[in-house]
């Protein structure tokens, strides 16, 4: 069993490139909350990841809401604080 692939090595340069060193060492955090939020992290990247194409975001909401213009992220917290008063 191998711990690290060479796709682990591709993908670790290809991130390096895109994203740069401090989204790589964002990754050695133990906090695997703050190691998600850098993945997510829409203000400090311009590309890398599809879902923040503006057409990816409004496909996204219109499948998930049935609107383009409501965000879905906001949709799905006011049905989990819905369920979470019953």
């Amino acid at each position: 069993m191998r711990i690290i692939t060479i796709e682990d090595l591709k993908d670790i340069y290809i991130k390096f490139h895109q994203r740069k060193l401090p989204f790589l060492l964002s990754k050695l955090n133990f906090n695997s909350y703050k190691r998600t939020q850098s993945a997510f992290n829409e203000q400090k990247i311009q590309s890398s990841n599809f879902w923040i194409i503006p057409a990816v975001k409004k496909r996204c909401n219109k499948l998930i809401t049935g609107s383009e213009e409501i965000i879905y992220e906001e949709y799905l917290r006011k049905i989990i604080s819905g369920k979470r008063k019953r």
